[in-house]
């Protein structure tokens, strides 16, 4: 690893507090957020230092990863359009030894029980070691079949001169359980050599969205689009690229549409989707001299062959790139790390498209803490209107950031994101939150918290390098549920899971919450609303102790039940709660392998 830091520093000279990010600090950042693997000895498995790729002196402590547990963060999910029973879900899973994954998994029955798919994406080339990558994305079609994209950079029999930077992508016709790929499955590949860069045949790629055309009035109906960002070494540019594969196609088109030129010295988040008669929206973070920053957004009416001139949305001020805030650091966010993270969403229903981003001011600093900002266009991505802040607290230092955004099928505009306004003396501790419009997004209702347990942020890269969550999340919609998807670390070890909650629009309320990876699932509660007693049935996958807790609506303990043995198969077990009043509480089913959390009325 020493020897690739010390050729990277022979090819690039690099000005570490210059007023400008320049295209090689750029570079540093991706390269950082791309290659996990200690190239120095690549079987060893994690980088020694969370800064060794970026060439400022800064040093940090090692990490030892353990291969009994598993980091999973930085997570995308998708529900079929046709079918909310079947929802697909992937992160980003750190496994030190046993290397890095992309797991992928399926529901078919709405998030009441999930499976771990045996599909392995990485490494991408038969042979290879994966030693980086990641970036899952989903889309559904309108034919019920999902799609899946990533990023993988392997190498072969362990020569680092032998390296392969490539997006990939495979598709599953029953929800996730199986998948078709085979190694002509490229959307762009190059190949060459870790220890010289710029000696790559190709650009690289970095940071892809997927969307789908599922409106069947579209000249290009169930076509599948992909937004990237294009690294190209000997130009020295970073390019928001779109590719398409068309309905009637195997494979994406070569042919691909450029939507930035060297006019733009930084680029990055090249966010997609498909409105109203097929218009593809794509919004990106981008700065056109290096200093100056903001949100910009392109569209095309002709399948994403061609595409308007880059919009100026809004200028944004955000740290480790806007002028004056080059140093500021986010507890528990590695600087390689804070992006304005901006994602765009739209409807095949209306010419609304609506864009989310993080921020801590527009022209200038507003704040110290950074907000959730949310703009909207009415007529297709022609105009956008003034931005406004999401997140309704009035605390000026505390942090919101990494939103996601959906769009139901009726209109519903639902968003959600981290939040540490019930830390106002540390500004670490971070619970999850939603917010939802319910006219076109011209306003929105009060912010709805959803996690009962808050991450101590100081502890999410203890794990994974420093890596920590990432900084994609997800929300998905259905005309009555919000389903925000998140990497979650209550355990406050380092040890990352991933959580879905399953809300009602109607009374805000979380009616079951659960992780991906637990080996048991709640079957049936009887009867609910209750007064006397409540029974549980419960299905194990093996033996094993869970522990039941009874929660109030602030996420207090009331009662609990620990240690309880289950067998394989369906177990049952009673809870007297007759001396609980009247109200809305939650029963919390837990043990270390997972969570599952729903709502219980007592009356």
């Amino acid at each position: 690893m020493k020897h690739f830091v010390l050729l990277l520093g022979m090819l690039f000279s690099l000005t570490v507090f210059s007023q400008k990010t320049t295209f090689e600090e750029m570079l540093n950042r991706s390269l950082e957020e791309k290659i996990k693997v200690d190239l120095n000895n690549p079987q060893k498995g994690w980088k020694q230092d969370k800064k060794i790729r970026q060439l400022k002196g800064l040093k940090s402590t090692n990490v030892v990863i353990s291969g009994d547990n598993t980091a999973e963060s930085e997570v995308h999910a998708a529900i079929n359009p046709n079918d909310s029973n079947q929802i697909v879900v992937s992160p980003i899973a750190h496994s030190g030894m046993a290397g890095l994954n992309c797991p992928v998994y399926y529901s078919n029955d709405f998030g009441a029980n999930w499976n771990n798919s045996s599909f392995t994406n990485m490494p991408s080339l038969p042979g290879n070691m994966s030693v980086g990558g990641g970036d899952p994305v989903f889309v559904y079609d309108d034919g019920n079949r999902v799609y899946f994209s990533w990023i993988d950079l392997s190498i072969k029999n362990m020569n680092l001169d032998n390296a392969y930077w490539g997006m990939y992508w495979a598709y599953s016709d029953d929800n996730g359980q199986t998948w078709n790929y085979d190694t002509t499955q490229v959307i762009e590949e190059s190949q060459g050599s870790l220890n010289n860069i710029a000696a790559f045949n190709g650009p690289l790629t970095d940071k892809q969205w997927m969307a789908a055309d599922i409106n069947p009035s579209s000249p290009h109906y169930n076509d599948i689009y992909i937004s990237y960002v294009e690294i190209d070494i000997q130009s020295q540019a970073y390019r928001v690229t779109v590719a398409r594969k068309p309905s009637d196609s195997t494979h994406f088109d070569t042919t691909k549409a450029y939507l930035t030129d060297t006019s733009f010295a930084i680029v990055q988040f090249g966010s997609i989707s498909v409105g109203q008669s097929g218009r593809v929206h794509v919004s990106f973070f981008g700065s056109r001299d290096g200093s100056n920053y903001g949100i910009y957004h392109c569209y095309s009416d002709d399948g994403a062959k061609n595409f308007t001139a880059p919009l100026k949305v809004s200028d944004i001020q955000i740290p480790q790139f806007s002028a004056n805030q080059l140093n500021v650091s986010v507890e528990g966010i590695s600087d390689d790390r804070l992006y304005p993270s901006v994602y765009n969403a739209s409807s095949s229903n209306s010419n609304h498209v609506y864009i989310t981003w993080t921020a801590n001011g527009l022209m200038q600093k507003d704040s110290d803490g950074l907000d959730i900002y949310f703009s909207r266009s009415t007529d297709g991505g022609n105009t956008f209107e003034a931005p406004v802040i999401i997140n309704d607290d009035t605390n000026k230092t505390i942090h919101q950031y990494y939103s996601a955004i959906n769009v139901s099928p009726h209109g519903r505009v639902d968003i959600s994101w981290y939040d540490r306004r019930a830390d106002d003396s540390l500004n670490i501790n971070t619970h999850y939150y939603i917010n939802s419009s319910y006219d076109n997004g011209q306003t929105f209702g009060q912010n709805t918290r959803i996690t009962g347990m808050a991450t101590d942020f100081s502890t999410v890269g203890n794990l994974n390098n420093e890596f920590g969550v990432g900084e994609y999340n997800a929300v998905l919609s259905t005309n009555d549920y919000i389903i925000p998807v998140w990497a979650d670390g209550r355990k406050n070890s380092g040890d990352l899971d991933i959580y879905a909650a399953f809300v009602n629009k109607n009374s805000l309320s979380v009616e079951r919450l659960t992780s991906m990876n637990k080996d048991f699932t709640i079957t049936q509660l009887f009867p609910n609303p209750a007064s006397e007693m409540i029974t549980c049935r419960l299905s194990a996958k093996k033996n094993q102790v869970i522990n039941i807790a009874v929660l109030d609506m602030s996420g207090k303990k009331l009662l609990e039940k620990n240690d309880v043995r289950m067998a394989p198969g369906e177990n049952e077990l009673s809870l007297k709660i007759n001396h609980l009043s009247s109200g809305i509480y939650f029963l919390k089913f837990y043990n270390e392998n997972g969570l599952e959390t729903r709502k219980l009325i007592i009356r």
